[in-house]
């Protein structure tokens, strides 16, 4: 979700990785979920339906309306040039959605047995755009009371799937809340790109924490990336940083990606240089590029947390669900001990980088 004054904390670029405990045997341990690009899948361009009604007190239509700021919003992440996925808008969604038939279509999106067809119920789409309210109502209905204050808006990928090669996509959906539709259009396009950024497979983005901890530098604010968790600057957040574009070229690489961009890859160790370490944020910044480590670079930066494609916790006994939170042990990653503290920095353009 992406949240104007909520802290939410995830690591950088695709959400999900597979392994095996994680109720599909067929998953591919350590391989990022995407969108797949054929007949048996989903053929691209990657199709989706918006909401029937107007976005709060924004119009549906016209060349500045909800809808054209959607196309504008899934062309950015296509204009990407390292990158190949593409979107069309198919049309309507079978109906309005309001607070009144909103868990409905939550719970057709999330029932996956109704795959490989279309959510039950006529109103949701596999690529599901709602345009909630001036109320925010579906926003608190989904998120809690209260969430609308705070929340632009949310997206999420329900029924992962894999065939035995590709661990994929089958639906997803965003929720833009229209409270905050008219106060900024500027920043309601950073939200746009944003979330449809975590619709193809995207998480959020750590460089440049700074701009959350204080006030953002010149410098700073120019290479914040759009998948950062809060809105900061829309200007500045709805162009795709370096970090962005590694994350989508990575889950759906033009041939130009591997041959034009180079890679930082390492380990993590503890003070033993022995023992892997899990879960450190691990940046690499151009150094001839305007702005130093301290101030943090201008444009060129890429992270990664060690130890992403491994799983945290599945398959250990000690970890139990827990009903009083509702944490559960995370299913995703794989179980191969040599990607323990492991990082993987994808998208440098050529020159000389700090770690």
């Amino acid at each position: 979700s992406f949240s104007s004054t909520q802290w939410q904390f995830a690591p950088g670029g695709p959400p999900f990785s597979a392994s095996f405990p994680n109720g599909n045997p067929n998953s591919v341990p350590g391989q990022p979920y995407h969108w797949v690009n054929d007949a048996t899948h989903t053929p691209f361009p990657l199709t989706y339906w918006t909401d029937q009604v107007n976005l709060g007190s924004l119009s549906k239509t016209g060349t500045s309306g909800a809808d054209a700021l959607v196309q504008g919003a899934f062309q950015t992440w296509q204009n990407i040039s390292t990158a190949t996925i593409s979107f069309t808008r198919a049309g309507d969604l079978g109906a309005n959605v309001t607070a009144s038939n909103a868990l409905a279509v939550e719970n057709a999106l999330y029932d996956c047995t109704t795959l490989p067809g279309e959510p039950a119920g006529g109103i949701a789409k596999p690529r599901t755009i709602i345009y909630d309210d001036s109320l925010g109502s579906i926003t608190d209905l989904y998120l809690g009371p209260g969430s609308s204050d705070s929340t632009l808006g949310f997206a999420d990928t329900p029924c992962l799937e894999s065939d035995g090669t590709n661990n994929y996509f089958t639906r997803g959906y965003a929720v833009l809340n229209g409270k905050f539709a008219i106060s900024d259009r500027t920043d309601l396009t950073a939200v746009m790109i944003h979330e449809f950024g975590h619709m193809i497979g995207l998480d959020h983005s750590q460089i440049n924490l700074v701009c959350y901890t204080s006030s953002c530098s010149a410098d700073a604010l120019e290479g914040l990336p759009t998948m950062f968790p809060v809105l900061v600057d829309g200007a500045a957040m709805a162009t795709p940083a370096t970090d962005d574009i590694a994350g989508i070229s990575t889950l759906y690489p033009d041939p130009s990606f591997s041959t034009s961009m180079g890679r930082i890859t390492g380990h993590v160790f503890f003070s033993d240089d022995e023992t892997p370490a899990q879960g450190y944020n691990v940046v690499v910044r151009q150094v001839d590029n305007p702005g130093t480590l301290q101030d943090e670079s201008k444009i060129f930066a890429v992270s990664n947390i060690s130890g992403a494609l491994f799983t945290a916790d599945a398959g250990n006994p000690l970890v139990q669900a827990n009903t009083i939170n509702y944490q559960t042990p995370n299913p995703f990653g794989s179980q191969d001990e040599a990607l323990i503290g492991t990082f993987d920095i994808p998208g440098l353009p050529p020159g000389d980088y700090t770690l």
